[in-house]
């Protein structure tokens, strides 16, 4: 990179790094002789050179009837350079103090946090969270069909024993491959008397997972492969998702 292309850097203009370095190499001169030294024109350098002193890398004085004009040391570009950063500090130091009152200032949007969960760790996890519930009111959907393959029976055991330990109440969309038989298995499984069911078609409603929002969280779980758990935290979301639960439980007729 040129010395002049580094000079740009400071914000120099390219004929103001041009005029300057000129008068740095010929010393105290006529502008004449900076112009033909710079390469540009008698009236433009005479514009440059205005600007250049009033960032104090310039002067003149007079000698006999002619302006002589002086490029001043390289070091005030330092200077400069050591003012442009406390300026940016400055600027720091008040965005820091004014940024609470501009937080204030901002509706009250909720930016969600969003975690993710991997394998059957990850699930107990993400249930023991959902067992510590403030409020123990739930709703949901689940893919009986997968959950039954993807969880081991002791710990479908462990999970629905703890449901009913924390009395846990409220609603869940059931989708099942036979309806009938898993009623059955219900009632003799132990599931939580608190929790109503509602059962659908697997054939019709394919949840290849399950749904669940409880507080102020979505938990959404894959029992394709691996388990995988995403944990949204939203006021907003999950009040949108729990609206849209709570209608599909009404609507939804057992086939």
């Amino acid at each position: 990179m040129s010395l002049y292309a580094h000079l740009q850097h400071f914000g120099l203009s390219d004929k103001e790094a041009r005029v300057y370095i000129a008068a740095l190499e010929v010393g105290p001169s006529p502008v004449q002789v900076i112009s033909r030294k710079a390469d540009v024109n008698r009236a433009t350098t005479y514009v440059q050179i205005a600007s250049l002193s009033g960032r104090g890398l310039m002067t003149s004085y007079e000698q006999g009837k002619k302006r002589f004009f002086v490029a001043e040391s390289p070091e005030r570009l330092a200077a400069i350079y050591e003012d442009e950063l406390q300026h940016l500090r400055d600027k720091e130091r008040i965005l820091k103090e004014i940024m609470p009152e501009l937080k204030r200032m901002r509706p009250g949007i909720e930016m969600p946090k969003v975690r993710l969960f991997e394998g059957h760790d990850g699930l107990e996890i993400v249930r023991a969270e959902y067992m510590k519930a403030e409020k123990k009111h739930v709703v949901g959907a689940l893919g009986d069909e997968y959950y039954m393959r993807a969880i081991p029976p002791d710990s479908r055991a462990r999970a629905a024993e703890r449901v009913r330990q924390a009395r846990i109440e409220g609603s869940i969309i059931i989708s099942a491959k036979d309806i009938e038989t898993e009623k059955k298995n219900d009632a003799t499984r132990g599931s939580s008397p608190l929790i109503t069911r509602r059962y659908v078609a697997h054939t019709t409603y394919d949840i290849p997972g399950e749904v669940v929002v409880f507080d102020k969280k979505i938990v959404m779980l894959s029992y394709k492969g691996d388990p995988l758990a995403v944990v949204i935290e939203s006021a907003e979301l999950s009040t949108v998702l729990r609206s849209v639960l709570e209608l599909a439980f009404k609507g939804a007729k057992e086939e």
